[in-house]
């Protein structure tokens, strides 16, 4: 396969939460004109984190949405591919979790089952490969799940494969006069 030859931060979106720095990137509030999303915004800053995060990560894992099927949308993206990765936190004991699937761009591309019992635990589940071709990510989701945050890493060029072209060199032949 072609992987990029780069891939650099693009965009993120803090859910329910303030624009923020996470690892140096600027991630955008979910309250951005460029953010579109349905749910029940929610926040829970006292479950304990499994495993710990460092205070931005655990500052846009606390705040997120809840629903049933998600329906978010993110307008001005250039077109190009992109890996996506999508935060997500579970802030209750259930015993018997339900699984939840994700789709971006129309395609499946993931179906999960949080562990059980488990309070507190966040994923960050990805990469996924996306290619947005007309301006707007779109992210859906079907079964319950709290959605804190998703960032967009824009891939550079794919290199391209090589070819093999036959070349013609002479080679000068003796002859004798």
């Amino acid at each position: 396969t072609n992987t990029p030859i780069s891939v650099s931060f693009y965009r993120g979106v803090n859910i329910n939460g303030d624009a923020i720095t996470i690892n140096g990137n600027g991630w955008l509030s979910g309250d951005d004109p460029s953010f579109v999303t349905n749910g029940f915004v929610n926040s829970n800053p006292w479950v304990t984190k499994v495993p710990a995060a460092d205070a931005e990560t655990e500052t846009m894992l606390s705040t997120f949405v809840e629903h049933w099927a998600h329906n978010m949308s993110l307008s001005n993206v250039a077109a190009n591919t992109y890996s996506l990765y999508l935060y997500t936190l579970q802030t209750w004991n259930n015993p018997t979790p339900a699984t939840f699937y994700l789709s971006a761009e129309g395609q499946s591309i993931l179906t999960y089952t949080p562990t059980p019992k488990n309070a507190g635990g966040w994923v960050r589940h990805g990469p996924f490969m996306v290619t947005v071709n007309d301006g707007t990510l779109n992210i859906s989701t079907v079964g319950l799940v709290n959605i804190s945050g998703f960032e967009l890493w824009q891939h550079g060029g794919i290199p391209s494969t090589p070819t093999n072209t036959p070349t013609h060199t002479a080679t000068p032949t003796a002859t004798s006069t």
